[in-house]
């Protein structure tokens, strides 16, 4: 009822205004400034929702497992925005760290990671999510496990450190 009412409201306001206007002129200048404001507010609060969805990726996430061998890889994944990534691999003992990593959106549940470029295809993630369930996938994960290209990622906090 409430927003009924604002909007009866503006549509008075904007008809007044209009009508003040003295020539034809000023009436087109003033409808093309009124769209004008619409489309500028409209931008910004698409922005504000493609923010709010690449927010919901901010948080720390933690990966382990161990292949055939007994060899542990651990990813431990800081995710400040879509723009800021830090990405820690440990691999047999070794502990790599790389950070200023950007993501590209794959979807809106689907998040993909080049950490390391120069391993090609070794280097790359996909964090993906499922209601409040998180994966890890990637030549890395598949082949720790081969067979089974996707597994369970740990979110510990919904706000990085």
């Amino acid at each position: 009822m409430e927003m009924r009412l604002n909007n009866i409201i503006n549509i008075v306001i904007f008809l007044c205004l209009l009508i003040s206007c003295k020539n034809e002129a000023q009436k087109k200048e003033f409808i093309k400034n009124e769209v004008d404001k619409k489309e500028v507010f409209s931008e910004k609060k698409s922005e504000n929702t493609m923010q709010t969805e690449d927010d919901s990726w901010k948080g720390t996430y933690h990966f382990e497992a161990s292949n055939r061998d007994g060899v542990k890889t651990i990813f431990d994944i800081t995710i400040n925005s879509l723009e800021d990534i830090l990405v820690n691999v440990s691999e047999e003992g070794v502990k790599n760290k790389y950070p200023n990593i950007k993501a590209k959106k794959v979807d809106n549940d689907k998040i993909k990671i080049s950490y390391n470029p120069s391993s090609d295809d070794m280097g790359l993630i996909f964090i993906e999510r499922s209601d409040n369930e998180y994966y890890i996938s990637g030549n890395p994960i598949y082949f720790i496990n081969p067979g089974n290209n996707e597994m369970s990622l740990q979110k510990t906090n919904n706000k990085p450190f």
